[in-house]
């Protein structure tokens, strides 16, 4: 009989104080269940418990005992579970969506680290602003930049970052400071195709405004090319400029307001029997989204 087997066993033994109701509980026959008991006792040359006609109890050696089993259990269980991971071996393929500018900036770099761990794996990235249908176009995984993720879909939140008012030097230099929301109605503003207002918090207090639009775009990289370029002020997710803030490129604008925040999720199909490398996968985007967090703290991304 193997030594940690007994030591589970009798683990069990000590929540329901009863060999009968461990044995139950286990599966095991009652004499397998006390054999593990004299076995231990045997080995360490004492008593771990004491016996009535209708209780037993713990001796002292046995809680004693007992605080190093729990370790000695707790050790071996996370050494077999880390053996488990590093002789799992993932083959078939995954299809996974993101937006595009997310995907450029985050999901491509993650996803190439984590092919390099399991090289057998196939991913194909859909990098699409459109909301897909996940059981129509059979994709696996959805990760979503929105704070109202689908409820026909589970999953989890990754992290949350700002979105950053930003513009070139340059354009500021033409066009004047912006140090109020209200200011915003006298430049040159860039949004998204489906953007009407603006929100902006100060000392609790919320500003809407509508913004002047001189150029939408469905996609935040070809809004990032506009600023670029010198044709406004647009509202970004923090993680798509970051690099041109650190460059100068950019600056931010009024920087003593906040903004909405986007939260990213990863998503997928409820009651649908998911690859098994999902959940690997999506653990392994967290982690290096946090990665990066830590990295470009200049974004200000939260997690």
């Amino acid at each position: 009989m193997d030594k940690i087997d007994a030591m589970r066993i009798f683990r069990e033994i000590s929540y329901t104080l009863s060999l009968t109701k461990t044995a139950e509980n286990l599966k095991l026959t009652r004499s397998y269940v006390t054999r593990s008991v004299n076995l231990l006792e045997e080995w360490l040359d004492t008593k771990l418990l004491q016996r009535s006609t209708r209780h037993i109890y713990l001796t002292r050696d046995g809680e004693k005992f007992l605080s190093h089993f729990n370790h000695i259990i707790d050790y071996m269980e996370k050494i077999q579970e880390q053996q488990r991971e590093k002789n799992q071996r993932f083959t078939g393929s995954i299809t996974v969506t993101g937006a595009i500018a997310f995907s450029q900036r985050f999901l491509s770099p993650v996803i190439a680290e984590f092919t390099h761990k399991y090289p057998e794996l196939s991913i194909n990235l859909i990098a699409d602003d459109a909301i897909r249908d996940l059981g129509e176009d059979r994709i696996d995984l959805a990760i979503r930049v929105t704070n109202c993720p689908e409820e026909s879909l589970i999953g989890k939140k990754l992290c949350q970052f700002p979105s950053l008012l930003v513009s070139t030097p340059d354009y500021l230099f033409r066009h004047g400071r912006i140090t109020h929301p209200g200011d915003l109605i006298d430049h040159r503003c860039v949004c998204y195709t489906s953007q009407t207002k603006w929100h902006f918090y100060k000392n609790a207090k919320e500003t809407a405004v509508t913004p002047a639009v001189s150029f939408k775009s469905n996609e935040s990289g070809t809004l990032l090319s506009y600023a670029l370029a010198g044709g406004g002020v647009a509202l970004l997710p923090g993680f798509l400029v970051e690099k041109y803030l650190k460059t100068g490129q950019l600056v931010t604008i009024m920087p003593d307001w906040e903004t909405t925040s986007l939260s990213v999720y990863a998503l997928y199909l409820a009651g649908r029997r998911t690859h098994p490398a999902i959940k690997i996968l999506t653990d392994f985007i967290a982690e290096e989204m946090q990665k990066m967090a830590c990295e470009n703290s200049a974004a200000d991304i939260e997690i």
